[in-house]
């Protein structure tokens, strides 16, 4: 499941959002709220949610400067912004932070529930690149010796050599080998 942080100084908004959004279906749940930006950064902080839903005027802090603060300690986090105006200002600063939402308020729950399946399809994604590259870290040799392998002698560990896999893709494809050799 996703974790959720709602920050709003409305508690009428805040408890609105909470509590009318469908969080299961989204695979998300709410696991803390605050009712401004500096609790919203030290909750943050805390708990480490992958969504922050957020208005951006609020006392203390507002949600522009504390998504920045958070995204200096934690740039992975994914936000998304509520706000009275309609104002461009708010909208660049939100799209600067790249934020993957911007709803006005009221809050029209269509409009919310579809910023979230994107925001929920962007933070997947990034959760899904991080495997990757963590499945790459621990392979990382193997695979460099398979590359070599198949620049140096044209076979693989499998049947069919990579080129003759390529080939039969229909894809074009260029071999670059750089080696250092330490003596």
């Amino acid at each position: 499941m996703y974790k959720v942080l709602i920050v709003d100084d409305n508690k009428k908004e805040l408890e609105g959002v909470k509590n009318l959004i469908l969080w299961d279906r989204y695979d998300c749940m709410v696991v803390g709220v605050a009712k401004n930006g500096m609790e919203g950064y030290e909750k943050a902080m805390e708990l480490s949610p992958d969504i922050i839903i957020s208005d951006i005027s609020m006392p203390l802090c507002n949600g522009i400067d504390m998504a920045k603060k958070i995204s200096d300690e934690n740039n992975r986090i994914k936000f998304i912004f509520m706000s009275c105006y309609d104002e461009f200002e708010y909208a660049k600063e939100a799209m600067i932070l790249n934020a993957c939402g911007y709803v006005l308020k009221p809050i029209i729950l269509d409009d919310m529930q579809e910023v979230l399946g994107k925001t929920v399809g962007v933070v997947r994604q990034t959760k899904e690149a991080g495997v990757l590259e963590k499945w790459f870290d621990k392979n990382k040799e193997h695979i460099i010796e398979q590359i070599f392998r198949e620049l140096i002698y044209g076979i693989s560990e499998n049947s069919q050599s990579f080129s003759e896999f390529i080939k039969e893709e229909g894809t074009i494809y260029y071999s670059i080998a750089i080696a250092e050799i330490n003596a």
